[in-house]
């Protein structure tokens, strides 16, 4: 398990959030940039924040700076919770990249069951998008490369060469 992150069954109770984790980010992060690492910037952006709390809540409604800088907190703990998990989970797996059906695996490990159906719902639908994106840019470069090779193979004919004999560059 990842250092900082509790660990939580649905029989355990979720202990108090050590913030090495958070801590650890901005440490790997500074490292990594040769450059000082906000920590603004591991925070999602306060407009998107404000406008998912404004799409909640009754029509005309004021959300004070100081709730959506606590919304904002709240989010990274709850994503960095996650995830510490998920990578948990991957790690396990042996695998070296999280990916979104660790994250479902990870909100089922953390009693958090209706995030996880709602996250599988989504992440179905991504990679079912996903399919639908590369099945027709893999038959037009199919046919663009049998065209290609065919006009090749055609030229090299009419030149009295062997179609089937490689050249360099071509």
């Amino acid at each position: 398990m990842y250092k900082g992150t509790p660990s939580l069954s649905k029989n355990k109770r979720l202990e108090p959030y050590d913030t090495t984790l958070y801590e650890d980010t901005i440490s790997s992060l500074q490292a990594k940039n040769d450059a000082p690492t906000k920590e603004q910037d591991l925070f999602l952006p306060k407009e998107n924040v404000r406008k998912v709390m404004r799409d909640v809540l009754p029509p005309g409604s004021l959300i004070a700076r100081d709730a959506v800088t606590c919304m904002q907190e709240c989010l990274t703990e709850f994503i960095l919770f996650t995830l510490g998990e998920a990578g948990e989970i991957a790690q396990r797996e042996k695998k070296s990249v999280v990916k979104g059906s660790h994250m479902v695996l990870a909100q089922q490990a953390l009693g958090l069951d209706n995030y996880a159906r709602v996250l599988s719902m989504y992440l179905a639908r991504l990679e079912e998008h996903q399919r639908m994106e590369v099945r027709p840019k893999r038959r037009i470069t199919d046919k663009i490369y049998r065209e290609t090779k065919k006009k090749r193979e055609e030229g090299r004919q009419e030149q009295g060469m062997d179609p089937n004999m490689s050249l360099p560059f071509t």
